[in-house]
Formats: C-alpha cells, structure tokens, sequence
C-alpha cells in the first residue's frame, strides 16, 4: 500500500477528536502570544469539522489538528481579556459589588470565607469568581447580595481576584 493510497483511507471519528483535542491544547498554549482572535477563527473551526465529520479520510488529521489550534486560539484569548479586565484593578481600593455563590464557611481565626459571583468592581461588570474574607457580624447566607469594600489582589486557583480584610458594607437578601 502506498502512500497515495494511504491518505485516502478512512478512519473512525474517534481518531479525529484525540488530534482535535491535541489542536486545542496547542491553541490554548499559543493564546498567550496572540491576543487578537476574534469569533471568525470559531466559525471558520466549526467549517473545518464539518468536513472533516462528513469524510472522515487519513488527510483530513491535519484539518482536525488546523481546527483544534483554531478553538483553542479562540477559547484562550476570551479567558485572557476577562482576566486582563480584574487585572486593572489589582492593588487598588475597589467597591465590589456581588452574589454570595456558595455557603459562607468560616476560617481558624473567625474570619468568614466568601466565595463571590456577578461582580462589579466600581460599578464596572467583570466576569469570573472572587474570594473574600471579612471579620464581620453580618448574616450572610447563599445568594445574597454583598457589597464588599477593600484592596483587590490577584486570584488564586479559579478565583479571578481575593480581597483580605474586606468590610463588608451592605447585605441584600433575594
């Protein structure tokens, strides 16, 4: 069997999401270089596995990789703006303005542990989590509204931003 012949060949769709997969690891690697990728690289990805899907050929690894690099590229660049959106305001003094997403837990030294969603910094909507911890007397439950005063720092595992020491100005219940 030559190659001629080879690329031809058909192969399970399978096969086609492991090096799609495999494009997308790379597509999200490469997104820290390239910022500027909008909406068109998704479109012109979703064209890409359509052929691909309809044929299935040998040949086509290489269209499967091309549109795997493309959701990546794409996928990656959309968290980096969102993170670069919380990023100016690192440092600063901010007015956060958010839902309580989970249970309040509460710390060794008595502090409460929040966990927040729907953030507004400074009136200014930002997406992702934030994690605060207050000393304060308040009862916060699940879903309230919080408005939270403090130095935003830079977030750590999925959280986007923490602030230590918070005061905590305002609770809304739903």
């Amino acid at each position: 069997m030559d190659f001629l012949s080879l690329r031809y060949k058909k192969l399970h769709p399978s096969i086609f999401i492991g090096w799609i997969g495999l494009g997308i690891l790379v597509g999200v690697a490469l997104s820290v270089i390239t910022l500027n990728v909008s909406v068109e690289y998704l479109l012109i990805a979703i064209t890409l596995l359509l052929v691909i899907f309809s044929k299935c050929r040998m040949w086509m690894v290489i269209l499967a990789i091309a549109a795997g690099i493309l959701i990546g590229l794409w996928r990656g660049s959309v968290e980096i703006r969102q993170l670069q959106s919380t990023a100016l305001y690192y440092n600063q003094k901010v007015l956060l303005t958010c839902n309580v997403s989970e249970d309040v837990s509460v710390g060794q030294k008595k502090e409460k542990q929040i966990r927040l969603k729907d953030v507004g910094i400074n009136n200014q909507k930002v997406h992702g989590q934030f994690w605060v911890t207050a000393q304060s007397n308040l009862d916060i439950k699940r879903s309230d509204k919080v408005f939270v005063e403090g130095k935003l720092k830079e977030g750590f595992g999925n959280f986007n931003g923490s602030v230590s020491f918070a005061k905590i100005t305002k609770v809304e219940r739903q």
